[in-house]
């Protein structure tokens, strides 16, 4: 009986932190999908500066919500990091031949790191 009430909560256990991963997981995923559609929009022609605040605004909120500020890194598994790195990735090579993306991306990205803005 023992042995069967360890292993159940060792299964518990395991999928305690896999919700723990998915709930984490769910701001990272809108962010990479809002970054690939407004990569879309840049390279399309058609990127607007105020739709890309308002829409990354409350992503924004949410990664601040599931980051871990002792080692101040957003909370995600291994495979959302990888999704993550490859879409920041494209969307500031995007952005780097507009600037008035290149200047809302990098204030987003401050703005979830903590940074203050107006620092040099």
């Amino acid at each position: 009986m023992r042995k069967v009430s360890g292993l159940l909560a060792f299964a518990l256990f395991a999928l305690m932190i896999a919700g723990c991963g998915a709930k984490a997981d769910a701001p990272a995923k809108k962010w990479i999908d809002f970054l690939d559609k407004h990569k879309a929009a840049l390279q399309g022609g058609s990127f607007d500066v105020a739709a890309f605040k308002s829409e990354g605004k409350p992503i924004v909120e949410e990664l601040k919500q599931v980051k871990d500020t002792k080692q101040n890194k957003i909370l995600m598994t291994e495979s959302v990091l990888k999704e993550w790195n490859r879409a920041n990735d494209e969307f500031g090579a995007a952005a780097g031949k507009n600037a008035e993306a290149a200047g809302a991306y990098l204030d987003m990205v401050l703005d979830i790191a903590g940074e203050d803005k107006t620092a040099e």
